[in-house]
């Protein structure tokens, strides 16, 4: 079994643990991890969409059990087995970029037939202020409070109760979703999704708030187009994970200027 893989770029780090799902446990600047790291769930994973093909929980080959490890010249990979329920083989490849790290999912038919998914990416924090631009509101199933400023959106994470787990579905977003947490900015930018080409019964953007106190954390999640694979075929999605130090002075709240800037400008 492989051991925990740090990659290094500059004052970036990033950490994946092969043994849990090539799972990302930790993507810090000058040593400050901006994911969960202790709970139910932690760090950043990823699902095949949509989830009402495979149900709860997530198929445990791709979000749990081991992957192998692969240092390539310029990234690492990490490659799953073959998913019994999807049929899919996931691979993750890891190489640094300008404020952090690209992270580029490939789902691979495996089967004999053809398959149809979207990529999905879910990163668990601790909570904080989540925040993002789109053409569209959110849509009508959304539990989950947002305030709107013109067409960016805020959710600013307060436990709901242990059995009140709210959950955002969101469309024509600007392609990018951000979180500012513990002093920290993270962005995630990644290729936008036309409605029609969107899973059924999910969304491009997707915020999950944690109603337990006792084990707080949100997800911010975003997913790829849904893709008809044939046998043996492939589609690769990028997601570019950026972060930086809040400076001081900042105004951490909902409308923020300087938020939006800061991420924008990243």
């Amino acid at each position: 079994m492989s051991e925990l893989v740090t990659l290094d770029n500059g004052i970036y780090s990033m950490i994946i643990d092969p043994n849990n799902g090539a799972r990302i446990t930790a993507f810090c600047i000058n040593g400050k991890n901006c994911l969960t790291t202790s709970g139910p769930q932690i760090g950043s994973t990823f699902w095949p969409s949509p989830q009402h093909f495979w149900d709860w929980p997530p198929p445990a080959v791709l979000d749990s059990q081991a992957y192998t490890a692969s240092p390539l010249t310029d990234a690492w990979v990490f490659t799953s087995d073959a998913c019994p329920i999807t049929g899919l083989i996931i691979a993750k490849a890891i190489r640094p970029c300008t404020g952090g790290f690209d992270v580029t999912y490939k789902m691979h038919n495996a089967t004999d037939a053809a398959v149809q998914f979207a990529h999905w990416e879910i990163t668990r924090i601790d909570g904080g202020l989540t925040f993002y631009r789109a053409a569209q509101s959110p849509l009508n199933n959304s539990t989950l409070p947002v305030v709107a400023l013109g067409n960016s959106y805020w959710h600013d994470y307060q436990p709901a109760g242990f059995d009140r787990n709210l959950k955002l579905f969101a469309n024509s977003s600007e392609g990018w979703l951000a979180n500012a947490c513990c002093g920290l900015l993270l962005k995630k930018t990644f290729p936008s999704v036309a409605v029609e080409d969107v899973a059924p019964k999910e969304a491009e953007v997707e915020i999950y708030a944690h109603g337990d106190a006792d084990n707080a954390y949100i997800e911010i999640e975003q997913q790829g187009a849904f893709v008809l694979l044939a046998a043996g075929e492939s589609t690769d999605w990028t997601v570019r994970w950026q972060l930086a130090e809040l400076p001081n002075g900042v105004v951490i709240e909902v409308g923020s200027r300087d938020l939006l800037a800061l991420a924008e400008n990243l």
